[in-house]
């Protein structure tokens, strides 16, 4: 049965009220089970997926200066990386 992913899917779209206006990063490697919290509530609720060259992501700086660029509104970032995200000045 797909009521797990169901769950998952309407429980992630309240909670960070996704809408079709979103603009959500995908990171995650596709075969990495954290994809599907990246993929799935964002493409039923007809938000926007952008995809991040990996090069990106080994720079911070850069990093941060993408998601400003791509009006990126919802990111799922793993915490080393957001340990150093965050760590930034952000303008």
């Amino acid at each position: 049965s797909h009521r797990g992913l169901m769950n998952l899917i309407c429980w992630h779209q309240d909670a960070f009220e996704i809408t079709p206006l979103d603009k959500i990063t995908q990171l995650a490697r596709i075969a990495f089970d954290a994809a599907v919290w990246e993929l799935w509530p964002c493409l039923t609720a007809g938000a926007s997926l952008v995809l991040v060259k990996p090069e990106i992501m080994q720079s911070p700086p850069d990093l941060r200066d993408w998601l400003i660029a791509q009006e990126i509104t919802v990111s799922f970032l793993p915490t080393p990386l957001v340990e150093k995200i965050l760590s930034l000045e952000w303008d």
